[in-house]
């Protein structure tokens, strides 16, 4: 297996942090050559790069080690609950880039309802209400029910298009993710994220 190539630090807002779970990790005790005995012959490049900012808190903490494994999805799918990291050529910016959780597929139903006497709705995949880490729903306001209207426009019936993804940060209240910046695009991703090691 080729050597790791230098620790890049993203100094990110907390709304970019870069985070990551890998099942096949999730002792995060695996060494790297286990790790790379498990990849697809597609992945071209390992980096490294450190954690900064909180989007990810109680999952991913700023100072662990995440490896990007890019190309990743050009030979195998998108799976629910995957970290994906991508570019995001919206208006948060093409340069940047962003770790979130694959959490609607292509195929699935994407929906919200409307919770009585209050500004807020529920995040709603194939008819149940998105959970986060913390048992909670996750909720979209008025802002971010008219951007989730945005992308519902770009279905048909709500479901999902071919090559589109649903991506959520943990933050169940709001957060910049498909919430704001709709569905990421197949062609947008860079390859899946898996956790190196931890500060803690």
């Amino acid at each position: 297996m080729p050597p790791m190539k230098g620790l890049w630090i993203l100094a990110l807002s907390s709304w970019m942090l870069v985070g990551v779970y890998f099942p096949n990790l999730a002792d995060s005790a695996q060494t790297l050559s286990e790790i790379a005995h498990e990849l697809p012959h597609c992945v071209t490049r390992q980096e490294q790069r450190e954690v900064r900012g909180a989007s990810m808190q109680g999952l991913l903490e700023s100072g662990e080690t995440i490896v990007i494994l890019h190309q990743y999805y050009d030979c195998r799918p998108v799976r629910r609950d995957d970290w994906i990291v991508f570019r995001h050529s919206g208006a948060i910016g093409q340069h940047r880039l962003i770790v979130k959780q694959a959490i609607g597929l292509p195929g699935d139903k994407l929906g919200m309802t409307r919770i009585s006497d209050t500004p807020l709705s529920t995040l709603q995949i194939n008819g149940k209400p998105v959970e986060s880490l913390s048992g909670k729903p996750y909720y979209v306001n008025r802002v971010g029910a008219s951007y989730l209207g945005l992308a519902l426009r770009q279905t048909r019936d709500g479901i999902i298009p071919r090559g589109r993804y649903w991506v959520l940060g943990t933050a169940h209240a709001d957060g910049w993710d498909s919430r704001r910046f709709g569905f990421i695009p197949h062609q947008d991703l860079l390859g899946k994220a898996v956790l190196l090691s931890s500060s803690k």
